[in-house]
């Protein structure tokens, strides 16, 4: 099961840390009062904390105060959205839902209902008896991509083979327009994360002509278009991994990066050189985008 905990801080006021266990890092809200029942607790949304906290007590570095455990166990997830994440905490002094909701900007709310909650449980969708299932569990998830492989040193070019071959949605090529292609990321940072790149193999912005780089620069505008009024995000990282030790996963071949961002999701460190599990399986997502795109006009295969 993932872990939490709750630390109290003295930095620069008296506050609580609310941490999350996700991957390798704390999804983290820092709190004005300790949660607990009848009251909403005021929340701001703050950057993700490396997991060494989750055993912590002691001083921050920086000069930063001290921070002491108020609480801390296991916890399962009931829901995880852009603007609610909803949690089953089983900790010392918390056994209960704790939800936490975006109001504004960074500000969020967090509520706490001791007991299993099973009432609140199913008011979002779910059965109660799921929330006691293991890691692997989370019942947003439509299917688990985290064991796909990343290309290695040796394989074949998946944007020129995928061109090659007449199953786009095998190969998620969303959008095929004249001198450029989009591609869904096998390994996508978050939901919507999208490769825009040339169709002709090239590594190097110098050797993409005119026409290249004005149509791929377009087919990056359509589908930040398509995403917003496709899925609303709060906000896009869009960029280019130019060379392996940038963290190109394809360093032959010119991609960018369409990552669209929510309030309350992880921070940008990863984005364009690392990879998470994500919630929305990748053929649905596949199915939702090339629906959206048939609707506008028509692009040359």
């Amino acid at each position: 099961m993932p872990r939490f905990v709750v630390l109290k801080h003295d930095h620069p006021e008296t506050h609580w840390d609310f941490m999350l266990e996700a991957g390798a890092v704390l999804r983290t809200w820092r709190l004005n009062a300790p949660p607990g029942p009848g009251r909403p607790v005021e929340a701001v949304v703050t950057f993700d904390h490396r997991a060494v906290y989750l055993d912590y007590e002691g001083p921050v570095s920086g000069n930063r105060g001290t921070v002491g455990r108020w609480d801390a166990g296991t916890f399962a997830w009931v829901e995880d959205k852009a603007e609610r994440v909803a949690v089953m905490l089983s900790g010392m002094h918390l056994q209960g839902l704790a939800v936490l909701e975006f109001s504004d900007v960074e500000k969020w709310s967090l509520r706490f209902e001791p007991g299993n909650c099973a009432h609140e449980i199913e008011s979002v969708g779910y059965r109660a008896e799921d929330v006691t299932m293991d890691a692997l569990w989370a019942p947003w998830r439509m299917s688990y991509v985290a064991s796909a492989r990343r290309p290695v040193e040796g394989d074949p070019c998946f944007i020129c083979q995928g061109l090659a071959e007449e199953d786009d949605r095998h190969n998620l090529i969303a959008l095929r327009a004249p001198r450029s292609v989009v591609v869904l990321n096998r390994f996508p940072y978050n939901n919507g994360h999208l490769l825009v790149a040339p169709r002709q193999h090239k590594g190097q912005l110098h050797e993409l002509d005119t026409d290249e780089l004005l149509d791929t620069m377009e087919s990056l505008r359509r589908m930040v278009r398509t995403l917003d009024s496709l899925m609303r995000p709060a906000g896009y990282n869009i960029g280019l991994n130019l060379g392996e030790a940038a963290g190109a996963g394809l360093p032959g071949h010119l991609h960018w990066h369409v990552v669209p961002r929510w309030h309350g999701d992880t921070n940008f460190m990863p984005v364009l050189a690392d990879s998470k599990v994500i919630v929305q399986s990748l053929e649905t997502l596949y199915d939702l985008l090339t629906a959206r795109l048939r609707e506008e006009s028509p692009v040359a295969r």
